[in-house]
């Protein structure tokens, strides 16, 4: 992870990520450099201010244009107590507030430079209170346990990939959480942040209709559970010529262009009988052998 201070200012001439003098260690300062603009909180920029405040509302199309701009918001700024918007984002999430603009905020932050192992004045990381509301569940992650702070394993999970601090000899800690969070950024964040920052460049990017059939809502699901229903039967199909044949109606039937009333329900359909078309076909051939 870039540091965004390391280049020094010539109001601030220290990094976060080095030791503090000796005598601030006492109080845990970390990076807060003496100076009058870094004692401000946002240090006393506009655009910062702002970004706080895009953060506090989950407003995820604020934050990118506040982190992109030409004069853009600094995505460590701190506030009067040293905490950064990441923090803000880790107690959303561990106070059960959790969405899904939850991770795609703290992706956009961290794509920005944000850093999760930031210290606020009291010594805590964005990641710090993430892994301890984290282990506030419990070992044993239950359906209802994570109802409870829903997004926070993933959120948790790809700070600590992110910052490398949940990388082992064996690869991530949570890899399950993390693939998940993955998953839900979407793209472009999705691939943004797996080839960009966590160099997972066996991760290939993916269209949204494949986005919707790999992570299908509570509509489209009952309707792919339908439609496999349907390929069971296809599959059970003794020749090769009636599967294909079944097959070639389900996806005329399913074509985007021919359900222009309902395209993205179409579009995940089709992409889900293509997806299985091949091993339905090839189902007869492996019994005569």
């Amino acid at each position: 992870m870039q540091d965004p201070y390391t280049n020094k200012s010539e109001n601030c001439d220290r990094t976060w990520l080095e030791r503090p003098p000796a005598k601030e260690r006492e109080i845990a300062l970390g990076f807060f450099p003496d100076c009058p603009r870094a004692q401000q909180p946002n240090q006393g920029c506009q655009a910062n201010s702002l970004l706080r405040s895009a953060v506090r509302a989950g407003d995820v199309v604020r934050v990118r244009e506040l982190l992109r701009d030409s004069t853009p918001a600094d995505a460590n700024s701190w506030d009067e107590f040293g905490r950064r918007p990441l923090h803000d984002l880790c107690e959303t999430a561990a106070t059960g507030r959790g969405q899904l603009g939850t991770l795609r905020l703290a992706a956009e932050l961290m794509l920005a430079h944000g850093d999760p192992r930031a210290q606020d004045k009291a010594g805590k990381a964005a990641l710090d209170h993430a892994r301890s509301s984290k282990a506030e569940l419990g070992s044993i992650e239950s359906t209802t346990s994570l109802a409870r702070k829903p997004f926070l394993r993933e959120l948790t999970a790809l700070l600590a990939a992110c910052s490398l601090q949940g990388v082992t000899e064996d690869g991530f800690a949570d890899p399950a959480g993390l693939f998940r969070a993955l998953e839900y950024l979407g793209e472009p964040l999705r691939s943004q942040i797996a080839l960009g920052v966590l160099g997972l460049a066996a991760l290939r990017p993916i269209g949204p209709a494949e986005m919707k059939w790999r992570n299908p809502g509570p509509g489209l699901e009952e309707q792919l559970a339908a439609l496999d229903d349907e390929l069971a039967a296809v599959k059970r199909l003794k020749e090769t010529s009636q599967r294909r044949r079944a097959l070639r109606r389900l996806l005329f039937e399913w074509h985007p262009d021919k359900n222009g009333h309902r395209h993205e329900l179409a579009k995940a359909a089709f992409q889900h009988i293509q997806m299985q078309k091949a091993d339905i076909l090839e189902k007869g051939q492996a019994k005569k052998g």
